[in-house]
């Protein structure tokens, strides 16, 4: 690849004041400087040659003082190395004991691509799809999302930014999948930035209220249930006009009422009957 030399010169033909460091020199002859930026388009961060090449004229002895701007970018070298972040005027101040020229050579800088997939999220394991709606891409020419591992989800587009995730079969069985969003460099900057989110499976509650039992008409039932996966769990009176003792505990006790009654935890899959009985 070719390297290309930006050259400027600066020519100094009245007699002038200039301040260089803290003090007025007066100018009494001309001369001309070059400098140069190698290379002049680059990425945030990479390093950057700057050289004052030459100087036409003057004493023969010369004083170097470079400042970067934005930022605070000094060197009193003649051939300094900076490291901008973003776009950058570098001017330098040559002195050469009786006069000052200055010089100033433009830097453009890319930055580099930022990707943020967004935060982990938990959901239940029975919930097929979920949306990706945190994402954000910057300073990038093209993005793309991709599943990791042994997952076999997919998503509505994996170039659209706030896609559809769609669980596979793998996903579930693995209780997560990691999603990455990939976000590629504009030149001259190279590579990609990856992000990644991690959605976990909580599997669904499942819970037994225990085996049906039968109580005298002036009794009450200890009830004991068992559950896996939950929360919380909530004791409910389908029908009649009975109460429990804690409605928010596995153990509980049931005081019937006047009508015959059935009892059920609303999401068990098996249902406890109570029937008085009258002897």
């Amino acid at each position: 690849m070719k390297r290309f030399l930006l050259q400027k010169t600066a020519v100094l033909l009245f007699l002038s004041w200039w301040i260089w460091g803290g003090q007025s020199v007066q100018s009494q002859t001309s001369f001309t400087v070059f400098v140069s930026a190698q290379p002049q388009n680059t990425c945030a961060g990479a390093p950057v040659y700057l050289s004052v090449d030459s100087i036409h004229g003057g004493s023969g002895t010369y004083f170097y003082n470079w400042i970067g701007y934005p930022g605070n970018f000094t060197s009193t070298q003649q051939h300094p190395t900076a490291y901008p972040l973003t776009s950058t005027t570098y001017t330098v101040y040559v002195n050469d004991g009786s006069t000052v020229v200055s010089e100033e050579v433009q830097v453009n800088v890319t930055l580099h691509p930022v990707a943020y997939a967004g935060a982990d999220a938990t959901i239940c394991e029975d919930t097929p799809v979920y949306e990706l709606t945190d994402a954000s891409v910057s300073n990038q020419s093209n993005f793309y999302w991709s599943n990791e591992g042994n997952s076999n989800g997919s998503f509505s587009s994996n170039t659209y930014l706030h896609p559809t995730y769609t669980l596979g079969s793998n996903d579930t069985m693995a209780g997560y999948v990691q999603l990455v969003l990939h976000a590629i460099a504009n030149p001259p900057c190279n590579g990609e930035d990856a992000d990644a989110m991690t959605i976990s499976l909580t599997p669904k509650p499942s819970v037994n209220a225990g085996n049906d039992v039968d109580i005298c008409e002036d009794e009450t039932a200890t009830l004991t249930a068992t559950a896996s996966d939950y929360n919380s769990v909530v004791w409910n009176v389908e029908s009649g006009n009975g109460y429990f003792n804690n409605y928010n505990s596995l153990q509980t006790i049931y005081y019937p009422g006047t009508n015959d009654i059935n009892l059920a935890l609303p999401t068990c899959p098996s249902q406890l009957k109570l029937c008085s009985r009258v002897p």
